[in-house]
């Protein structure tokens, strides 16, 4: 998985950026809030990224911060949200008010995305409204979640992540220790 990318800004276009690493140009997509906050063309970047892969797609995303990726990665996890819409979302506002609205029960704020109904909007109110109560006010997850990131970058589904990490992290006292464990659950 590539999770980081530092190197040469080549080019911004609202469809995404290139960023050049060791003379591999990379097609990055970005939200808006991480297209306005790149430097100009040129420049050294740095982009937490999500790669997604599924049998006809393989594609780099890119953020400025590790908290939109996380919120990526939550909406990627909302059943009919794919990684279009939620950039669309991300795009929207700031993580923290993105946060707050699906904290809150606001799905009108998310039914105002492009590509999201009504119906949508409040699947991922419902799916991710008690997650999003587990962020801390830095934005950064508690280890639960961070096992949960972690082991659905290497695969696992959402709730199969969610299920493991449930069962074995009150015997763990690490975030490490976590995905470990729920690494041996899930072989079992």
């Amino acid at each position: 998985m590539i999770a980081q990318l530092t190197g040469t800004l080549v080019s911004k276009e609202p469809s995404g950026v290139v960023v050049k690493v060791g003379g591999v140009g990379y097609l990055v997509m970005v939200p808006v809030s991480t297209l306005t906050d790149l430097p100009a063309t040129g420049s050294e970047v740095t982009l937490h990224t999500h790669q997604y892969v599924r049998e006809d797609v393989l594609a780099l995303y890119g953020f400025s911060n590790t908290s939109e990726r996380r919120l990526f990665t939550q909406l990627l996890g909302v059943s009919g949200i794919g990684p279009k819409v939620a950039l669309a979302i991300l795009s929207l506002s700031t993580p923290d008010d993105i946060r707050a609205a699906i904290a809150s029960g606001d799905s009108e704020f998310l039914a105002s995305v492009p590509g999201i109904g009504k119906k949508t909007a409040e699947r991922v109110v419902v799916d991710l409204q008690d997650k999003m109560e587990m962020v801390t006010s830095e934005g950064a997850p508690r280890g639960q979640d961070e096992a949960v990131e972690a082991l659905v970058s290497l695969g696992y589904s959402n709730a199969e992540a969610r299920k493991a990490v449930g069962k074995v992290a009150a015997a763990a006292d690490s975030t490490e220790a976590v995905i470990k464990a729920a690494l041996k659950e899930l072989a079992r």
